[in-house]
């Protein structure tokens, strides 16, 4: 299985943005007949790879089939663009996973100002049809600035204070 996480737009987003978030992030441009643009990568210690992609799901939103139409109109799916970020189950690390997330959130904040909604959408289908939007928040529960190190520390580590010797005087330069 695959999980996506789809970002929303009402007008198709410009491939820069994304471009060099993947390009400094290890991906590659592969060449796709499907889609307009895709990145893939990083593929390290034999690490499972992520997908960036552009969707266009426009045919879908104007089909009069019904069967074509079933899905956006039972998940509330309205916008007729989206970037669409994959990482595969195959050979993922709780790392990969972790990175995922983060990645999603960093294309969500760089293309904030152009969604069609503050939703980030995710499906763990085989289709690949965005099922259930997800606020921010919900897509990443455990982060929670209020509960940050550096605001209510764990009583776990208390720290530890040394008496170290002064530093050695500085040399003087001639």
């Amino acid at each position: 299985m695959t999980m996506t996480a789809f970002l929303p737009f009402d007008r198709k987003p410009g491939k820069n943005v994304a471009s060099m978030i993947c390009k400094y992030s290890n991906m590659v441009s592969k060449a796709t007949t499907g889609v307009d643009w895709m990145f893939q990568g990083p593929v390290t210690r034999g690490r499972g790879s992520m997908l960036v992609q552009l969707v266009d799901f426009r045919d879908f939103l104007k089909s009069s089939d019904p069967e074509v139409r079933d899905w956006a109109d039972d998940a509330g799916w309205t916008a007729p663009w989206s970037i669409a970020i994959s990482v595969t189950h195959k050979r993922r690390t709780d790392e990969e996973y972790a990175f995922w997330h983060a990645f999603t959130a960093v294309l969500w904040n760089a293309y904030r100002d152009n969604l069609a909604s503050e939703e980030i959408w995710l499906t763990a289908d085989d289709d690949g049809f965005p099922t259930t939007p997800f606020t921010f928040n919900e897509f990443l529960p455990d982060f929670n600035s209020a509960e940050a190190e550096d605001v209510s520390p764990s009583e776990e580590f208390e720290e530890v204070v040394t008496d170290l010797p002064p530093p050695p005087p500085q040399r003087m330069q001639k």
